[in-house]
């Protein structure tokens, strides 16, 4: 009795290429969600900052320029930089706002006894 091995070294490699596909897709959806989270959080937390005005107004301009030229390369590009620079300036202002890197209160104790009480009602 023989055994037929059916192994296609072809089939084998469109599984592998199919497999990355998915994989590449999946993690491309999960880092645009992070995104939109960061971007979405700076904006419910602090719409007060000018700089997140300023670069969500320039990203959606560009984003109506990228329509209005179905798509031109070089607008794309300048889509995606603003994108990225939405992005950074989001976490910039979560970061800064985070209560983690806020320097941490000094004691009563401390501030009584190095300033006197007369010097903080002036200021």
């Amino acid at each position: 009795m023989r055994y037929h091995n059916s192994f296609d070294p072809t089939m084998s490699l469109v599984s592998f290429i199919l497999l990355c596909t998915l994989v590449l897709l999946l993690l491309a959806l999960f880092l645009l969600v992070k995104a939109g989270s960061v971007i979405m959080r700076a904006w419910l937390h602090h719409p007060e900052q000018k700089a997140l005005w300023i670069t969500t107004s320039l990203f959606l301009i560009l984003v109506l320029l990228v329509v209005i030229t179905n798509g031109l390369p070089v607008v794309l590009v300048f889509m995606l930089l603003s994108g990225l620079a939405l992005l950074l300036t989001a976490w910039i202002i979560n970061t800064f706002f985070d209560e983690r890197c806020q320097k941490p209160p000094e004691p009563l104790i401390n501030e009584v006894l190095q300033q006197p009480w007369w010097d903080t009602q002036a200021a």
